[in-house]
């Protein structure tokens, strides 16, 4: 489902559960390429959760 700002996921099972992909109003035009490539979008609350990993595993060595 497409709407003037957002683009809406259903999923594989057609319920009450959606997620929505939003923009905010851009001060300038903006790019954002999604790779050709399998992998997951990192959200600000994994991005601290991997960041917090990734520098224990280096203190670790």
């Amino acid at each position: 489902n497409l709407t003037d700002a957002s683009i809406i996921f259903e999923g594989a099972t057609d319920d009450a559960y959606e997620t929505t992909l939003t923009v905010v109003d851009p001060t300038a035009d903006r790019t954002i390429t999604l790779p050709n490539e399998t992998g997951t979008l990192m959200t600000t609350t994994s991005a601290a959760t991997n960041s917090f990993s990734i520098a224990l595993a280096a203190a670790l060595g």
